[in-house]
């Protein structure tokens, strides 16, 4: 009897662990799509939102799928000071999220890697370009991601000074 009170012992503590280091909650697309429309809702009354997306994102996603691109085009008054991005449901995501300056030149920052567990994450900007006049953003899934991702821009207004 002691055996095999040390046998269910140890199989109980075993199981204990590894439920442990079970995986983290992943969102079912249902959950994924609420919390995703909930961050578009708190980045849209955000006063410096330039522009926000959201998008369904999978493995089988083409990197030139509309649905997965936006572009904010910006007045020569504002500039853009950060990206921000998330991902709900299962996997990781990849953004891009590319400056266009009045010249045409391109600055891109990313790919960054998203895990899609609703933590939002900043991307910061480099600002290579005197006047930037168009930015970018791109989402896509990585292996096999199945989740709603969300970009914003945020940005200030410049105001003009007389010497």
């Amino acid at each position: 009897m002691g055996t095999r009170m040390m046998m269910t012992c140890t199989v109980l503590g075993v199981a204990a662990l590894l439920t442990g280091c079970a995986q983290p909650h992943q969102d079912t697309l249902p959950e994924a799509e609420a919390k995703a429309e909930a961050l578009m809702q708190e980045l849209s009354a955000d006063e410096d939102n330039l522009g926000s997306f959201s998008s369904r994102v999978t493995s089988n996603t083409a990197p030139e799928d509309d649905d997965a691109n936006f572009s904010v085009t910006l007045d020569a008054q504002v500039r853009p000071t950060e990206g921000i991005v998330a991902c709900f449901g299962k996997g990781n995501a990849e953004f891009v999220l590319s400056l266009v300056g009045a010249d045409g030149s391109t600055v891109s920052n990313g790919p960054v890697e998203v895990a899609c567990d609703g933590a939002q994450k900043t991307i910061d900007l480099d600002e290579a370009t005197e006047v930037i006049s168009l930015v970018r953003m791109s989402a896509g899934a990585v292996d096999d991601a199945e989740a709603f991702v969300v970009g914003g821009v945020r940005g200030t207004s410049v105001l003009n000074t007389r010497e």
